[in-house]
């Protein structure tokens, strides 16, 4: 799809829906339901909320610093040409 017809299909999508009217008001029900929870789970839900994204983003950031030396296609040729001299001079 070229940038043209992109902005043609845009055009035309805002035609049609431009006279429909949409309500953006956000109602809350008057009464308040709390529920609580039960006091022998209160500790394993309390640990379950705790987050390791921190930890998780630290991984893969390290994780890619390692890998994507090795998935260049550079090095990738490098050592199938390593891999084809070494049974070249083998058999």
């Amino acid at each position: 799809m070229t940038t043209k017809n992109l902005n043609e299909d845009c055009h035309d999508f805002y035609e049609l829906f431009k006279n429909i009217s949409i309500k953006k008001k956000v109602h809350f029900d008057p009464i308040l339901n709390i529920v609580e929870e039960p006091s022998e789970l209160a500790e394993f839900l309390r640990q379950s909320r705790i987050s390791d994204w921190v930890q998780r983003q630290a991984d893969k950031m390290r994780m890619e610093r390692l890998l994507n030396p090795i998935l260049l296609p550079s090095h990738r040729l490098k050592k199938y040409n390593e891999l084809c001299a070494q049974e070249c001079f083998t058999k």
